[in-house]
């Protein structure tokens, strides 16, 4: 199984790194300044001032309580911390109680082995749009904490412990295009685990957005997921990642398809505790050959699945135990290479609506002390002992 590691490497600039073009901030379209700290010291005290950088600024730069901000950068500008940096300082961009921010054409660079990349810290409506962050340590390539409507628009997140770490409450929404009149994918990739999120954070895919070739792809412990939206042009993809998908403990995790999770190491989702609503996904593919994982295992809480695909995965489809709740309407679970749905200790299953056949084992089995009820007009193996044939108490899955 390929697992990435976080291997600290120790950076000096060669003689062809030393002619890379210095720093140079302009200000409202004119003075010129060194650095981007300078620049920021320097802007009068108002609303929509603008900075254009140029060329590699080797510095930690703080934007602390402005208002409507926009920094862009020119082709090849980099925001890096300097070379001799070994003390935990602030991370190479930090916001703080700011509003309206906005970072776009920069490449932004943190120290694996003393601080992340940027952070972001009690601020609102902050979008950095095709910028690439990366090496970030444990606390992230970009670290959100208490902070909403945070936009990584375009974004490539990598080479970091954690690309993204949320500490709530937060909000971040990670998207590429979604529209006809957009373009672009964001990337959350080569990370230990693509996006981390605490209790009362919740992170967002739009669009096309890919997180892929992390450990762990997201990871909940408390923290919501959300992935929007079935009419969109593109839409986020969860794939290649060495362990899970996503591995979400609590919290609830909203999906409006089609999401595609595909490709993972283990399991596609693994969701412990957690109100999941999954609705038009295409979850397939997941799992080793030795068919120790599959597609989505449910241990405690509810999970509901509304149409969508489950299929080809290297074990079961779907897995609920210790006391799950499963609802499915209309889904097709077919071509698993363990049972199509599985019940184990005291969970229950109902289904209605959709296919459940063409998997290796049962297509559904339930353990003795587990139960299923619904329709079994869709499932072809059945090994459900007192299976309840009754009509659906909640069409659409109204309570």
């Amino acid at each position: 199984m390929r697992i990435l590691r976080v291997t600290t490497i120790c950076v000096v600039l060669s003689a062809g790194a030393a002619l890379a073009q210095p720093c140079d901030v302009i200000a409202n379209g004119g003075a010129h300044y060194p650095s981007l700290t300078s620049a920021l010291a320097a802007l009068p005290d108002r609303d929509g001032n603008h900075l254009q950088v140029s060329g590699v600024c080797q510095e930690k730069a703080s934007v602390l309580n402005h208002v409507n901000l926009r920094i862009d950068g020119t082709p090849g500008a980099r925001l890096e911390p300097p070379p001799a940096t070994t003390e935990p300082q602030p991370q190479t961009l930090n916001i703080r109680t700011s509003d309206t921010v906005t970072v776009r054409n920069l490449t932004i660079r943190g120290k694996a082995d003393v601080c992340g990349a940027v952070s972001i810290w009690q601020s609102r409506e902050v979008t950095f749009s095709d910028v690439t962050v990366e090496t970030g340590g444990s606390e992230g390539a970009v670290w959100v904490i208490e902070s909403f409507s945070v936009f990584l628009q375009n974004a490539v997140i990598q080479n970091s412990g954690n690309g993204i770490r949320v500490d709530g409450p937060a909000h971040v929404v990670l998207q590429g295009a979604w529209n006809p009149n957009q373009s672009g994918t964001a990337y959350l990739q080569n990370n230990v685990t693509g996006a981390r999120m605490s209790r009362g954070a919740v992170l967002s895919l739009r669009g096309d957005t890919l997180v892929r070739n992390n450990n762990v792809g997201v990871s909940g412990n408390g923290g919501g997921l959300s992935v929007c939206c079935v009419d969109d042009i593109a839409h986020p993809r969860i794939e290649n990642n060495a362990v899970y998908g996503a591995f979400m403990r609590g919290g609830d995790v909203q999906i409006q398809g089609p999401l595609i999770v595909q490709g993972n190491g283990i399991w596609g989702l693994v969701l412990i505790g957690t109100q999941a609503r999954i609705s038009d996904a295409l979850i397939r593919t997941n799992g080793p050959p030795q068919r120790t994982g599959g597609g989505i295992i449910a241990i405690g809480g509810l999970l509901e699945v509304t149409r969508g695909e489950i299929s080809a995965n290297q074990g079961p489809g779907i897995l609920v135990r210790d006391g799950a709740t499963g609802r499915l309407s209309s889904a097709q679970i077919t071509g698993n290479a363990g049972e199509g749905i599985d019940v184990q200790g005291l969970s229950v299953v109902s289904i209605f609506g959709g296919s459940v056949r063409d998997n290796r084992g049962f297509d559904l089995r339930c353990a003795p002390n587990s139960f299923g009820r619904g329709s079994a007009d869709g499932v072809e193996k059945l090994h459900c002992g007192g299976f309840d044939q009754s009509p659906d108490p909640t069409p659409g899955g109204k309570e």
